[in-house]
């Protein structure tokens, strides 16, 4: 996790809270420590399956967030790479070591991509 992402450490699991009518997103499998309870259904198999998706939302957007945030960081590497290659290309300076940066830099977003997409 990131320094920047706040909060709960993850990642997050869901636990059946009570008598198991109540899903509950915890930082641990065992539901010591709880993040969220989610609404009763109240009876309603709709909304227990709606419910219940929520809680599976909720838990693949926060435990899939660092991914999301290196897939973040590599293409803003990417894009300053980039840039510098442009401006030594087009002034005729040596582009070389700026064409390894951006290659590296491409490399980087890449993986980083694969890895986000690894997680959907």
């Amino acid at each position: 996790m990131s320094a920047s992402r706040p909060g709960t450490p993850l990642p997050w699991h869901i636990v059946p809270y009570g008598d198991g009518d109540s899903p509950v997103i915890c930082s641990d499998k065992a539901g010591e420590w709880r993040i969220c309870f989610m609404a009763t259904p109240g009876g309603s198999p709709s909304s227990w399956r709606a419910i219940q998706a929520n809680a599976r939302y909720i838990l693949h957007t926060a435990n899939t967030y660092p991914k999301a945030e290196a897939l973040a960081e590599a293409l803003r590497e990417l894009e300053s790479a980039e840039s510098d290659y442009r401006f030594a290309h087009a002034y005729g300076g040596d582009n070389t070591a700026a064409w390894d940066v951006m290659r590296r830099a491409g490399d980087k977003a890449r993986a980083a991509l694969a890895d986000w997409e690894a997680a959907q």
